[in-house]
């Protein structure tokens, strides 16, 4: 927290893309860019702007410089791919075919054929 931009880590060391820090002037939260400047974290959801899909369901998403680290949702859509989570385990699905489902204690269903390079 500080009421201007910061020169150097709270160690002492360069600044970093993706570094935050919060101005206690206007109460808003600030992160570093690629190229050395700081800008606004959006607050608002209004602020938000997704590109080539949809945030449904998604209940926490965090984010530095652009890039999402986390996400907590029980589905995940790669295209042609998904994993979702049935109760405790884990569905991989390819074009809505389930094709192999991790349970919680282990155990691995596939569909179709299984290569194993080692003893199984």
């Amino acid at each position: 927290m500080s009421a201007s931009e910061p020169i150097t880590r709270l160690d002492g060391s360069a600044l970093e893309t993706g570094d935050t820090y919060y101005n206690t002037n206007d109460n808003i939260l600030y992160y570093r860019k690629s190229n050395g400047t700081w800008d606004q974290v959006a607050q608002d959801p209004s602020q938000v702007t997704i590109t080539g899909g949809s945030a449904t369901g998604l209940t926490s998403i965090s984010a530095t410089t652009g890039t999402i680290n986390t996400v907590n949702t029980t589905k995940l859509d790669f295209g042609d791919w998904d994993i979702l989570m049935d109760g405790s385990s884990l569905v991989f699905k390819y074009q809505g075919a389930t094709r192999f489902k991790l349970t919680s204690t282990g155990d691995l269903s596939v569909e179709g054929d299984l290569s194993a390079y080692d003893s199984l």
